[in-house]
């Protein structure tokens, strides 16, 4: 059976300095090899939470040396298969994304908004690290063939590669609409709701 190429997936919040770059690091480790992440922001920090980073490190014994708080502007012109934001101001920026990407709201409380002492604020951060964690893992649940939206030659046009998993269309759309059903808003067309 041919492979599915990796799906490109973005997250996006205000900042780009914690929940973001969690969805970012968080997906492409639990996703064993089947995401492509990024993260941007609408407005960054310019720089990561250092609580981000060591909840990163300690609690998922990840590398965090490539992350960066960076504009969304950066990435406007990639063909994005989910644009998933993690906050709600993000949200309220972003309804639609360029060309057909699904567009998926994740809620979540900004840790960079809690006040407390060190280990309280770290564990705030990995509180919220756990919810988006969460939300991931259900998504990697997701048979990956009833995920792919793309047209059938998508992969020949470089979106893709070459190998697609053999479904037949009603197939493919049966499962994907089953899910999008499942956590879709009723009130923003293309946007997915995950609890």
């Amino acid at each position: 059976m041919s492979q599915i190429q990796p799906f490109k997936v973005l997250f996006l919040c205000t900042g780009n300095s914690g929940r973001s770059i969690f969805g970012e690091f968080l997906m492409r480790k639990l996703g064993n090899g089947a995401f492509e992440t990024w993260s941007a922001g609408a407005q960054p920090r310019g720089e990561v939470s250092v609580y981000a980073l060591r909840v990163l490190r300690d609690c998922y014994h990840l590398d965090t040396e490539g992350a960066r708080s960076k504009s969304f502007n950066k990435f406007v012109n990639i063909p994005f298969d989910y644009v998933i934001t993690v906050c709600d101001r993000a949200r309220e920026i972003f309804p639609t994304w360029p060309d057909k990407a699904v567009v998926a709201h994740w809620s979540s409380p900004d840790p960079a908004a809690f006040c407390g002492s060190e280990e309280e604020t770290f564990q705030y951060y990995v509180k919220v690290a756990a919810q988006i964690q969460q939300r991931i893992q259900l998504m990697c649940c997701v048979p990956l063939a009833s995920l792919d939206q793309r047209p059938p030659g998508a992969a020949d046009a470089g979106n893709r590669g070459e190998g697609k998993v053999s479904l037949t269309k009603h197939e493919k759309d049966s499962h994907r609409h089953q899910w999008l059903r499942a956590h879709r808003s009723p009130h923003v067309p293309r946007r997915v709701e995950l609890a």
